[in-house]
């Protein structure tokens, strides 16, 4: 049994290695990077091309992830429900915080709260499931922006306005660029009265299969009971339960840890 576990684990390191290099890889890469021996690599290789998981270009020999691998990831990625996946996050983040969870998406210039768990507290932070809010003053909204190609995040920003709904509202391009690469940085974004007098929100980034941000998680509250101490202790628990959704959208932290620092050769 503990063979048979060991082949598994080896199958999976591969195929993950072979994902890692861009979808394509040489035998010795494949050993090398899996720290596998060339035999061991090329009988594992064999069987994973007799299930079609993988295939091997005829030209340079190169092995290449294969179709049915689509297939399965196409039948995950199509019955998955975003909002529904989120609710049991949700649940739990209120419950660890005590303050109201959100999911939220970017619809054009806008964020839209498209799934949330209110507090239990007497005294909140009200907004409905399916309202809108600007990308300018939300954390949700700055997480959204932050990882987009700079020219894009200049036109939803011109496209929305940027009014100043409170005294610390960032009201111009330049500041909200700068802001959006300390957000980047450090993986969250915090709202401290920049929408509302009175409110504070943290938010960390939600990726899909592919590490693209296509939503982001929050924790709201009034200023009365959230300082920004407690905000701050908020950041890493947040950031675990958008971790845990990210991961059942088929998001690999580590797949992309290692290919963005530490690519793997495909020279022979």
């Amino acid at each position: 049994m503990e063979k048979n576990i060991q082949v598994i684990k080896r199958c999976f390191t591969i195929l993950e290695m072979i994902a890692a290099n861009g979808g394509s890889a040489s035998l010795s890469v494949i050993s090398k990077t899996s720290s596998l021996p060339h035999s061991t690599t090329h009988r594992i290789l064999s069987t994973l091309m007799n299930k079609v998981y993988i295939e091997q270009d005829e030209e340079n020999g190169y092995y290449r992830l294969g179709l049915k691998l689509l297939h399965l990831s196409n039948t995950v990625i199509e019955n998955l429900d975003l909002r529904q996946a989120s609710k049991k996050y949700l649940e739990e983040l209120m419950k660890i915080t005590g303050e109201t969870a959100n999911l939220v998406v970017l619809d054009k210039d806008e964020v839209v709260y498209l799934e949330k768990v209110e507090t239990k507290a007497t005294l909140r932070v009200f907004s409905l499931i399916g309202s809108r809010a600007p990308v300018h003053v939300t954390g949700a909204g700055k997480i959204l922006l932050s990882e987009m190609a700079q020219q894009d995040i200049i036109d939803i920003l011109r496209s929305a306005g940027m009014p100043r709904l409170t005294p610390n509202s960032i009201t111009d391009i330049d500041t909200m660029l700068e802001e959006l690469v300390k957000v980047r940085k450090q993986g969250f974004a915090i709202d401290d009265e920049e929408c509302e007098l009175g409110a504070r929100c943290v938010a960390v980034p939600v990726r899909n299969h592919r590490g693209r941000v296509i939503a982001a998680m929050s924790v709201s509250g009034p200023v009365t009971r959230i300082g920004m101490d407690r905000l701050k202790k908020f950041t890493e628990v947040i950031k675990q339960y958008a971790s845990n959704l990210s991961r059942e959208l088929g998001y690999n932290e580590e797949l992309r840890r290692i290919k963005g620092s530490n690519p793997i050769s495909t020279t022979q």
